[in-house]
């Protein structure tokens, strides 16, 4: 697996080399969290729907993760209470540099 990591140019940098995090001059994370999220289900109809049952309310969902001040969002998913994220759409790696002071946070909008 490999990371680009932020700098004023870019750096590929294989994640499991751990040689490669002093290579760069890096510090070395306290871990590497990788998340996939998968599907939502039940979620609230926040979208207008036609009337005469032409169209049923739905929503447009999307989730917003956060690691400390680090955040990143997956795709949004058109007109579904039910949505699926395949891992292309879902899957995020956070570094995670202080364990004690880091957790994960999801919350789920429509956009």
């Amino acid at each position: 697996t490999q990371l680009m990591l932020p700098a004023s140019g870019n750096i590929l940098l294989d994640i499991n080399d751990e040689e490669a995090w002093f290579q760069v001059g890096r510090v070395e994370p306290d871990g590497i969290l990788h998340v996939h999220v998968e599907r939502a289900s039940g979620l609230a109809a926040r979208g207008i729907g036609l009337p005469f049952g032409l169209a049923a309310r739905s929503s447009d969902p999307y989730c917003e993760l956060s690691v400390g001040t680090k955040k990143w969002r997956t795709k949004t998913k058109q007109q579904t209470l039910d949505p699926e994220w395949t891992v292309q759409e879902g899957a995020h790696t956070f570094l995670v540099y202080s364990l004690p002071d880091a957790f994960l946070e999801l919350k789920v909008f429509d956009e």
